[in-house]
């Protein structure tokens, strides 16, 4: 588990730090961490203190300043979950930029930086008291709702007003993910559902459950560096890239999936989807059993940043490692292409978001779809 520093962890922290380090930022210094809004401290504990990071954030740097692993628990991945969660607690409190400095001889812990993205921008010659050079890494925190968005970019008209955006779309003008408005304060919801009451359906994206609405969708993203993502079950079945070899299989499985939405919206959608892939614009992957396919995931990428979208597995495949196996060679896919992190949607009412949480993805945002009519 990671959490904040407490005051009765400093004890264990110093002896961590000494142990691992060889020095320490000190009992007084530790206990000016919990007092400065500007300075966080987070450690892993598996019922002992396990890790431990130390960070200031001025509202878009975040610095690490102190970061260890005891010595009995390196290479098991602890590093990477302490590294990823400081990170993006920061990120999702506006972070743009992240910055460190780390010995030229601590390969390991270099490794770890440039698996994160970080690049090296200075050298500080004969930094340390041993004269070890210090090297300077830092790592720009991109926009991830630009790839979280890209698909709704991409086939929606998007009119953005003072308090709402709307986002039509005259070709799947009956998917309520691409026919919403998404409140900037609720000053407009009156004239929004007065504007709409002969329309067959109404969807808002709110921070807010509002009443008067059908249904609501409870959803959470969820962000992870690619490498802080811990994914143990065995490997099943055959993950294939979709293209010209099988593409026409993958439509008639996604049209298959989606016919319990009506045959119109089921052929809207697989085209949509399908011509996404042909145009470059998003990448698809399937796996199969026995040359048959069960499971399918779109995905997106923009600058760094990598979306899992429309991820299932057939129901009669679930729970025995199919959604796993093809999750982890999408994982490594895109880290070959270049990105960092991932970022996903989940419904908080369903029991994949635990899974996402247990592989290590972070709740960074939430959101309500609430919808009234057909």
């Amino acid at each position: 588990m990671i959490r904040e520093l407490k005051e009765s962890d400093i004890k264990s922290v110093v002896e961590l730090e000494n142990e691992a380090l060889g020095e320490s930022l000190g009992e007084n210094m530790l206990t000016d961490i919990l007092t400065n809004p500007l300075m966080k401290s987070y450690v892993y504990e598996d019922n002992k203190i396990l890790g431990y990071i130390s960070v200031s954030f001025d509202g878009y740097t975040l610095e690490i300043l102190n970061f260890c692993v005891s010595s009995n628990n390196q290479n098991k991945g602890i590093g990477k979950k302490i590294l990823n969660y400081a990170i993006i607690d920061s990120y999702k409190n506006g972070c743009k930029n992240v910055v460190l400095d780390v010995r030229s001889d601590n390969l390991k812990a270099i490794h770890l930086y440039e698996s994160f993205g970080f690049k090296i921008i200075h050298t500080r010659k004969k930094y340390y008291k041993d004269l070890c050079d210090a090297l300077i890494y830092e790592k720009k925190l991109n926009d991830y709702n630009i790839v979280l968005n890209k698909e709704v970019n991409n086939h929606c008209k998007i009119e953005e007003y003072e308090d709402y955006i709307k986002y039509s779309d005259s070709i799947q003008f009956d998917k309520y993910y691409h026919n919403f408005y998404k409140l900037k304060n609720d000053k407009c919801l009156n004239e929004i559902i007065e504007a709409n009451k002969d329309k067959s359906f109404l969807c808002i994206e709110a921070d807010k459950i509002i009443d008067g609405f059908d249904e609501i969708d409870d959803n959470i993203e969820m962000i992870s560096f690619l490498k802080a993502l811990d994914i143990k079950n065995k490997e099943v079945g055959n993950v294939f890239l979709v293209d010209e070899s099988n593409i026409d299989d993958t439509y008639n499985f996604i049209f298959e999936d989606a016919k319990k939405y009506g045959i119109e919206y089921a052929k809207k959608n697989s085209d949509r989807i399908i011509n996404d892939f042909k145009n470059n614009l998003a990448y698809g992957f399937i796996i199969k059993d026995n040359n048959k396919i069960i499971g399918f995931i779109n995905t997106y990428m923009e600058n760094d940043i990598c979306q899992f979208e429309d991820f299932f597995v057939l129901d009669e495949f679930q729970r025995m490692g199919y959604g796993s196996t093809l999750i982890r060679y999408v994982i490594n896919y895109f880290i070959n292409k270049g990105a960092y992190m991932a970022v996903l949607t989940a419904d908080n009412d369903d029991t994949p978001k635990d899974m996402y949480k247990k592989w290590g993805f972070i709740e960074i945002n939430r959101s309500f779809f609430l919808r009234r009519g057909e």
